[in-house]
């Protein structure tokens, strides 16, 4: 049996050689374009070699400056270098950092193809945190909003105020321990803390927060209980007329167990021994 092929059958084959060698041309030119992208990604010039931190202290430099350098390592799909100047990972780097309980913002921006501007505000103590109640061990930095944000069990001395309390979860930084009060009350507590030491002429120990009560405890455990929502020059006011009558002005503040200013203008006191 004899086959004669077909004018037709040749054509068809002729055409899909055709877009076979056109195909492999294509993947060729893809290939050398992807492969030229690549190279230029790794070429020195673009490259950063220059990682600039700012606004951190210098104790904390090193570490930060690794973390980032840990960013820029290696390549995206394992092809194109992550340090490249136009393909380094801006917000991964911003994101990583403020993993750290002590940084608060960071910013990053290109200075030039070889260099890279890290802006850092970190987190500043203004107060101690130190549990719900004083019976608790080990203490934590609160910032000026309230924020418990770094551990502070190795903490000594006096420079900073303790305050005890229930913490609530920081839904503004999920990277810190806690919430003490809301960033308004706690801007306000310290200040009235404050007043109240130059007020009494004695130094407060501990700042003690239950619910709406707060006790702040002075030198030989003198206390002074105010409502947590009170208007702090409400409480002064009333802490002032109640030392200028009796028996405040026959007693040492000392020789009180407390003084209660929750209850508008009545007072309740007790003495030491009572």
């Amino acid at each position: 049996m004899a086959r004669v092929q077909l004018g037709e059958s040749r054509l068809k084959a002729r055409r899909l050689r055709r877009r076979v060698v056109t195909s492999i041309f294509v993947l060729f030119l893809l290939l050398v374009f992807v492969g030229g992208l690549v190279a230029l990604s790794w070429a020195p010039f673009m490259r950063i070699n220059t990682v600039s931190l700012s606004g951190v202290r210098a104790a904390d430099k090193e570490t930060l400056e690794q973390a980032v350098w840990e960013e820029l390592a290696g390549g995206h799909l394992y092809l194109f270098a992550k340090s490249n100047i136009f393909l380094y990972p801006q917000q991964t780097i911003a994101e990583k950092l403020q993993n750290f309980s002590t940084i608060k913002t960071v910013t990053v921006q290109a200075e030039d193809f070889r260099t890279i501007l890290v802006g850092v505000v970190e987190r500043h103590p203004a107060a101690l945190w130190c549990g719900d109640s004083a019976s608790s061990t080990g203490c934590y930095f609160l910032d000026e909003n309230g924020l418990a944000y770094a551990p502070a069990a190795l903490y000594s001395g006096d420079a900073y105020q303790k305050y005890y309390g229930t913490l609530e979860p920081a839904s503004a930084d999920k990277n810190v321990h806690g919430q003490f009060l809301s960033p308004e009350q706690f801007r306000l507590l310290p200040a009235l803390v404050e007043s109240l030491q130059k007020n009494t002429k004695l130094q407060v120990s501990e700042v003690i927060v239950k619910g709406d009560n707060v006790r702040v405890v002075f030198a030989n455990n003198f206390a002074l209980l105010f409502g947590l929502k009170d208007e702090s020059g409400g409480i002064v006011e009333r802490l002032t007329l109640a030392l200028g009558a009796a028996p405040f002005t026959k007693n040492s503040l000392t020789d009180f167990d407390y003084l209660d200013l929750r209850f508008g203008d009545k007072v309740y006191y007790k003495l030491k021994g009572q």
